[in-house]
């Protein structure tokens, strides 16, 4: 009875903005069901690529799941391809020097850069630099491993991401559950 009554009170204070639950007040699982979706698609002109998001980086995969929402990366290139390697996007200036001006904490953690890995871009001198720009990895990549933030893995559309080429765009990036 008292956890349902604990449970409803959290409930009722959340929806009237005055408490933010934390992971601890509901578990991880709990919290991720109601706020975070587990996928995105990107569209390109090649396919989709799925992306399948970490519990391993929670704050990372909100804050990219916000941007989503908004539509931040609708339209964006990749401007930054590391043939074999790995593609880079989220830069609304496509110079690689840009984002919106929001900075993310680091969430580095266990999660390989393996092959599909989905990584923050950040400032080599600055593990809290990260703000939209992303990159997909090509291959394994485990020099990155513990200093970027891995928040997703490619689910299905590798095949997609090896085509993508340097001014590529993204035509529609959108959360699925």
């Amino acid at each position: 009875m008292f956890k349902k009554l604990t449970i409803l009170l959290i409930t009722l204070a959340t929806l009237s903005g005055c408490f933010k639950p934390t992971e601890s007040d509901f578990g991880e699982e709990v919290l991720i069901k109601q706020s975070m979706s587990s996928k995105a698609r990107i569209k390109t002109v090649y396919g989709d690529i799925i992306l399948r998001f970490s519990k391993e980086a929670p704050s990372t995969a909100q804050r990219v799941q916000e941007l989503i929402k908004s539509g931040f990366y609708n339209g964006l290139l990749f401007h930054r391809v590391s043939k074999n390697n790995f593609i880079q996007t989220g830069d609304p200036t496509g110079t690689g020097e840009g984002g919106t001006g929001t900075k993310i904490k680091s969430e580095i953690n266990s999660n390989s850069h393996t092959l599909g890995a989905v990584s923050m871009a950040i400032d080599e001198n600055d593990s809290n630099s990260a703000d939209s720009q992303f990159f997909i990895c090509l291959k394994e990549l485990p020099e990155l491993d513990e200093k970027y933030t891995v928040f997703a893995y490619v689910e299905s559309g590798i095949d997609i991401a090896k085509k993508i080429r340097k001014n590529d765009k993204i035509i529609l990036l959108t959360l699925e559950d």
